[in-house]
């Protein structure tokens, strides 16, 4: 049996202290993928695919699918567009930091779904994704239906505090409620 010494006890051992409620430049690190939401890994596993996190994209599209023709599980099933971020910032213990926006992707049933607003959520999730690409683009709003996310590009985000319900601790998120702003 090996014995070791820790620099310090393992009881003054420290969590990484939270960002603070604010506005943050974040940048693109890595290329932005498409990912099956929650709801459309549960609803592939419930039909038997063990690892619905490593789903080929031919499964993900065919369980897309047929979700589509189930009005219920339609309301909720879908795609997300992931950002993976980081903190760009002078301060050592907020630079590097990671977070992830997930955009949620319109699906077939979106267009004649509606939110209590009267907007369908097709045109709701796209104005969200409208929002982020121009925050991006300097506040530039993109034209037409083609967008372009990637490495390098820079946005402000602001973070919350809130806690983890599955820890049960306080962590940092991207706050959904507020658009994000672009760098200038």
């Amino acid at each position: 049996m090996g014995e070791f010494t820790l620099t310090k006890s393992v009881s003054d051992v420290q969590e990484a202290p939270l960002l603070r409620e604010d506005w943050y430049v974040m940048r693109i690190v890595e290329e932005p993928t498409m990912e099956s939401n929650g709801a459309l890994k549960e609803y592939m596993k419930g039909r038997g695919l063990s690892e619905p996190k490593t789903a080929s994209q031919e499964d993900v599209t065919r369980f897309l699918a047929m979700a589509m023709e189930d009005d219920k599980a339609a309301e909720k099933i879908g795609l997300n567009l992931v950002l993976k971020l980081r903190v760009q910032s002078d301060d050592p213990a907020s630079n590097g930091r990671l977070f992830r926006k997930y955009l949620p992707w319109p699906n077939e049933k979106d267009k004649t779904r509606y939110t209590n607003g009267g907007q369908s959520y097709e045109d709701f999730k796209l104005g969200q994704i409208k929002s982020v690409v121009a925050a991006f683009n300097g506040g530039v709003e993109p034209a037409g239906s083609s967008i372009v996310l990637e490495p390098g590009m820079e946005a402000q985000f602001y973070v919350t505090i809130s806690l983890d319900q599955q820890s049960q601790k306080m962590r940092n998120e991207l706050d959904m409620n507020q658009a994000p702003k672009a760098v200038l």
